[in-house]
């Protein structure tokens, strides 16, 4: 468990909540590179912890401590394919409208909204 915030509040956070927390701001800082889409440097920095985010996802679901059904984990491993995929995109310019981040900000905020519900 994590703290929300060691300085104002001792509530701790359960290991879902955090990760529903850190997707949820990723998404809001995905939702700040659409708007500011000219900022390439933030917009590569923000794609690139957003990654780093999905690779921890993807080494938690590849290690042998896994607890999620196997077809669970496949589709997760899936789902991370994809957003690698379309992160690779945008940051090599292949897309290049600010509508392409909508796919990774809509997906963070789902798979947050499924954490925080379970």
């Amino acid at each position: 468990m994590y703290r929300k915030d060691s300085y104002q509040n001792s509530e701790l956070l359960t290991d879902r909540e955090l990760e529903a927390h850190v997707l949820t701001k990723m998404a809001n800082r995905l939702r700040v590179c659409k708007k500011d889409w000219e900022d390439k440097k933030t917009l590569v920095e923000t794609l690139e912890k957003n990654m780093l985010l999905w690779s921890i996802f993807q080494e938690n679901l590849t290690n042998g401590d896994c607890e999620q059904p196997d077809d669970v984990r496949l589709n997760l491993l899936r789902l991370i394919n994809f957003m690698d995929t379309r992160t690779y995109k945008i940051m090599s310019n292949e897309l290049t409208e600010p509508d392409s981040l909508n796919v990774l900000i809509n997906m963070n905020n789902s798979i947050a909204k499924g954490l925080r519900s379970s």
